[in-house]
């Protein structure tokens, strides 16, 4: 039982609690891992037996991390709130045999998602023109046959959009089996940002009399928060402000987080079809 760390709960974690540091959770879980390797050990010698080992191809691999006590959580991690992303929450074995196919007893750093699996096996059975257009993975094929790194997108999935906006580089909405949106968490920000600018110091002007640049203007929580037009960019306001003799402390561009904008983007707001 060593292999499960004992340690203080998390102060996030709210299920599986009665599990943490827990003896007989431990030897349940232990022996479920040692069940299913059973099982493949059986699935493997039965392939061998049959002569079949040559001509299939077989994936192990699971649909998400848990944690044994690790970072004082039992579980998901989506068992803790708001959401952790710990790589023993997060990562998955992925092993990949078919002998005279498959190179043995090799290793990648590549990083794969669960939704690359289908287009990397329509693309390893020679289906490759069977990859749905609108699907989100990418095939690996290539990578796995002659261990090369093609590189591959990694998207986060969580219930919380704004743990996937302090931790993705990426994100990706799917409506019914529809690509709505795809790009960089920055880039899909500025295409919905509605041109809004928080400014805060001293003498900032509570007015658009002397901002070529701002149509409107009104305070929020202390400072003031400035919509630039169409034609204006915010460093255009920038410079306004200057001229006028204000001291600027905070200057923030404003943009929807991504919970609105996928909102957004499912009613059919057009600037979707930006980052589409």
């Amino acid at each position: 039982m060593d292999s499960f760390p004992r340690m203080e709960p998390h102060p996030g974690l709210f299920k599986h609690t009665k599990e943490l540091n827990n003896i007989d959770a431990m030897r349940s879980s232990a022996a479920q891992i040692s069940g299913v390797d059973d099982g493949v050990g059986e699935v493997m010698a039965a392939l061998e037996r049959l002569g079949l080992a040559g001509n299939t191809l077989v994936v192990f691999t699971s649909d998400q991390g848990t944690a044994g006590g690790h970072h004082g959580i039992w579980g998901m991690g989506h068992n803790t709130k708001p959401s952790v992303a710990y790589d023993s929450v997060q990562q998955v074995p992925l092993i990949i045999r078919q002998p005279g196919q498959v190179p043995a007893e090799k290793t990648c750093d590549f990083l794969v998602n669960n939704y690359d699996m289908m287009p990397f096996i329509l693309d390893y059975v020679g289906l490759r023109e069977s990859i749905p257009q609108n699907s989100p993975g990418r095939s690996f094929a290539d990578a796995v046959r002659a261990q090369r790194d093609r590189g591959a997108a990694v998207i986060m999935s969580t219930h919380d959009m704004g743990d996937a906006q302090k931790l993705c580089d990426r994100i990706l909405l799917i409506d019914k089996g529809e690509r709505l949106l795809y790009g960089t968490v920055d880039g899909v920000r500025d295409a919905f940002s509605d041109g809004a600018v928080q400014v805060s110091g001293t003498n900032i002007p509570s007015s658009a009399d002397k901002l070529q640049s701002v149509t409107d203007v009104h305070e929020v929580d202390g400072a003031m928060r400035y919509l630039i037009g169409d034609d204006a960019t915010p460093q255009d306001l920038f410079r306004e402000l200057a001229a006028t003799g204000a001291q600027v402390e905070q200057f923030a561009v404003q943009a929807p987080s991504l919970d609105e904008i996928f909102i957004r983007t499912v009613a059919g707001d057009p600037r979707a079809e930006a980052v589409r």
